[in-house]
């Protein structure tokens, strides 16, 4: 220890903060390269060790925060990337997953809010559409449901909006199924043969094959055309 009025005083003062010096500017170095592979737990592990020694030092503070805020970026930058990958091979809940596993580590964050949006109507859009394909021009609305129910399951509760959508489409597809249905019943109660074997006429009534011989069509068939009201001519 040197006395502030001893003339070493001021050497020694000036060799200790070359020392301080020396000893951030390798610290920093350091920790730069950590950052450029990426390792910012262990830049920002060595800055803050150079804090506990040179405590309240402005440099490294500032430096943290930094280091801190890219950390950050860097994240948000890799989840992005890795969700990029996915949407462009077709699997968009695969790139839904990343964001929002990305947005528990870093709430709030605008470009991970904005992904989300992006992803979950790409999603939605691309279930409807193969639901749409599923149906076909046939009408094969129970694939299409299927689709629908596929993706619900999928999805577990874990995105309201999109699900809800899905829903409300479904049950479009429900509804035309029903209709569907209801169609090819009616259809099928009057398809057959139908065999008379006379036709009336006010108070008259004559056997088939003599009203048949008479129009001028002996061993003719007659055709019946049948109406949605029920009605037959």
């Amino acid at each position: 220890e040197v006395a502030d009025f001893d003339p070493a005083y001021g050497s020694a003062r000036e060799k200790l903060e070359t020392a301080k010096d020396r000893y951030k500017e390798k610290l920093l170095g350091e920790a730069q390269a950590y950052t450029e592979i990426g390792d910012y737990d262990s830049a920002i592990g060595l800055v803050e060790e150079g804090l506990e020694v040179l405590a309240g030092d402005a440099e490294l503070k500032s430096r943290l925060d930094e280091l801190q805020g890219e950390q950050v970026q860097y994240r948000v930058d890799a989840v992005l990337k890795e969700a990029a990958g996915y949407a462009g091979q077709g699997s968009y809940y695969d790139a839904l997953e990343e964001v929002r596993e990305g947005l528990l580590e870093n709430a709030g964050n605008g470009k991970l809010e904005a992904a989300l949006k992006e992803y979950s109507e790409k999603y939605k859009q691309d279930i409807l559409k193969k639901a749409e394909e599923a149906a076909g021009t046939d009408e094969n609305y129970e694939a299409a449901i299927l689709v629908f129910d596929s993706a619900l399951n999928t999805l577990d509760g874990d995105y309201a909006q999109i699900e809800q959508a899905i829903r409300e489409k479904r049950e479009e597809y429900v509804q035309l199924q029903l209709e569907k249905s209801q169609r090819e019943n009616e259809e099928s109660a009057i398809v057959g043969t139908w065999h008379g074997v006379s036709v009336a006429g006010g108070d008259l009534e004559i056997p088939m094959d003599q009203f048949l011989s008479v129009s001028g069509m002996p061993g003719a068939a007659v055709l019946i055309d049948c109406q949605p009201s029920g009605s037959f001519h």
